[in-house]
């Protein structure tokens, strides 16, 4: 898949860009204050349950990659799913139960095992340490309307 070369007068510029970040900073403080004494639960393991019946389920490539140059990012996106899957295997939440993904996960760190990889921002591919765990919360949501 090849993308066309985008006009420069297009690209956000720095100024834009820390608005942006001013604004998504913003966003988080807000939910922090609101969610300050209601913060979702983090759920236990069940190993009985590692082996039930699959209710729903969602698939998608790994391997989604336009050039050579960003096989790295790509290469660490996919272990960054690893990471994540191994974090959730075995996960229970009960019926009518609220799952936060990042809350269950945390931050992504070196020291969890996550790498950097491919992140999709405004429209630009970008490294970030735990970049592609979009792609697990996608799926995830996928597979639990399926289950519904």
């Amino acid at each position: 898949m090849k993308t066309e070369p985008r006009d420069p007068s297009e690209l956000p510029g720095r100024f834009q860009a820390l608005v942006f970040q001013g604004k998504t900073s913003l966003l988080r403080l807000r939910r922090g204050v609101i969610e300050l004494g209601e913060r979702p639960p983090k759920h236990s393991f069940g190993e009985a349950e590692v082996d039930s019946p699959v209710v729903g389920e969602a698939k998608a490539k790994l391997w989604t990659q336009v050039s050579d140059a960003e096989f790295p990012l790509t290469a660490g996106k996919v272990e960054n799913l690893r990471v994540s899957a191994r974090m959730l295997h075995g996960l229970v939440i009960p019926a009518s139960g609220v799952f936060s993904f990042w809350r269950q996960l945390g931050r992504t760190t070196r020291g969890k095992g996550y790498t950097v990889g491919r992140e999709l921002r405004e429209g630009c591919l970008v490294p970030n340490r735990g970049g592609g765990l979009c792609q697990v919360t996608g799926l995830l949501y996928q597979a639990a309307l399926e289950a519904a």
